[in-house]
């Protein structure tokens, strides 16, 4: 399980080599959420983003926030690697190596 907070960041669109050359983009194909409590403009807020398991064709990522330890929104999106002309494709190396390092070989 691959897990941050909002101190990380997560490149995930348009996708690129480690020599910075565009080789795709992210596409969401899927949007849920779940609204347990409301919050307010000034609430501080805390929000985790996971990545459970090691994506293949696709990632899911599901979302939390949290007031005070409680409970407010839970949701996911499902994403999939495309070409610029929306095609799948496999996720740049440089994004394989992360997921490698992430769960493991």
């Amino acid at each position: 399980m691959a897990t941050t907070s909002l101190g990380s960041r997560w490149r995930a669109s348009p996708c690129s080599t480690c020599s910075g050359r565009p080789t795709g983009n992210s596409s969401r194909k899927a949007t849920g959420l779940t609204y347990h409590r409301p919050s307010r403009f000034d609430d501080r807020v805390r929000i985790t983003v996971t990545l459970a398991e090691k994506p293949k064709a696709r990632l899911r990522l599901t979302y939390r926030v949290e007031r005070d330890g409680e409970l407010l929104v839970e949701g996911f999106t499902i994403h999939a690697f495309v070409s610029r002309e929306f095609k799948a494709i496999r996720p740049p190396e440089a994004v394989e190596a992360a997921f490698r390092q992430a769960f493991g070989a």
